[in-house]
């Protein structure tokens, strides 16, 4: 295997064709993570597991609390890490088969004869881990662009090709799930509303057997070529914190990606259940839902990423910067 040393820096800081593929493929495989989660599990946990929706919206949120403590603290880590992979490569490699099992594991209760208490501490570990183990993962994936290479505009493809991988991803899980969800249940009650325990458990052993070698691609196939200097690698978790605080403008965005994230998940949690309590039919998830994601899609393809040198300029590469 190529190790980190053995891959020099292209000229120009251009990236070859193949990295750039496989770059994508971890983005697909996390879509089947995460918009898995944020569609269906808050559904599993109250038609399935049968936990008060109030005591499962509090697992979510404290979960999420959590998450975006452990992810200022997993980065500080991730950027010191040496290995013959690099920095990031490592999580991404062997976080992976641990990511797809807590997938697993967060839609499976076998606890489902017992009293509400069990059923919740089941439920809040298990949704704590995968939370954690998607940051391992899906972290470090998405801080590989800034160590493949210096270009910034061979940056911006990365992120535009990784954004294109979403989309696929999305397009395929919107159409497939809630048919995997009703056909692998047991009975026609349970199609009725929307697939039972059975049906959540292996449509999740799919989409894990999914996501883990996607996840793989990428890790085995891109290379590390940016490395930390001796100061940097001296700056301590709490200069870093402060940075993160103190800078005005990265807060802006952190607020602005905040309120587009609740929006979103807000809607793909209740969407299921719209489908099944107003609309009747839980396979109408797959329409309702491919007509969200097709628009953005497109979005996407046609709109090709400005160039560095437009930024400078002050123009797009298909129109005025406003």
């Amino acid at each position: 295997m190529t190790t980190q040393s053995e891959a020099p820096a292209k000229k120009g800081g251009m990236v070859p064709l193949k990295e750039k593929i496989s770059f994508g493929f971890a983005e697909f495989g996390s879509q089947f993570v995460w918009n898995t989660v944020g569609s269906y599990l808050l559904l599993f946990y109250t038609d399935v597991a049968l936990i008060p929706a109030v005591v499962a919206g509090n697992i979510l949120l404290v979960a999420r609390v959590l998450d975006g403590i452990q992810d200022l603290a997993f980065g500080y880590i991730a950027e010191r890490t040496k290995s013959r992979w690099g920095r990031f490569r490592p999580y991404v490699i062997f976080g992976a088969p641990v990511l797809s099992i807590s997938l697993i594991l967060a839609f499976w209760m076998p606890f489902g004869g017992s009293g509400t208490g069990v059923k919740v501490a089941w439920a809040g570990i298990t949704y704590v881990l995968l939370c954690f183990v998607y940051t391992v993962a899906n972290m470090s994936y998405g801080s590989l662009a800034g160590v493949m290479t210096t270009d910034s505009g061979e940056r911006v493809t990365l992120n535009w090709i990784r954004s294109i991988g979403s989309m696929i991803a999305q397009n395929v899980m919107n159409v497939v799930t809630p048919l995997l969800l009703v056909f692998f249940a047991a009975s026609e009650i349970a199609k009725d509303k929307g697939g039972d325990a059975r049906s959540y458990l292996l449509t999740m052993v799919v989409f894990a057997c999914i996501a883990l070698p996607a996840f793989l691609v990428t890790g085995f196939n891109v290379r590390e070529r940016i490395t930390l200097t001796p100061e940097q690698q001296k700056v301590s978790f709490g200069a870093t914190v402060k940075a993160v605080v103190s800078n005005g403008q990265l807060l802006v965005i952190f607020f602005m990606l905040l309120v587009n994230l609740i929006g979103l998940f807000g809607r793909l949690g209740v969407m299921y259940f719209y489908c099944i309590y107003i609309l009747g039919n839980p396979v109408l998830m797959a329409p309702v839902m491919l007509a969200f994601s097709l628009g953005s899609t497109a979005g996407q393809v046609l709109l090709p990423p400005p160039s560095p040198s437009s930024w400078a300029s002050g123009t797009c590469s298909w129109r005025p910067c406003s």
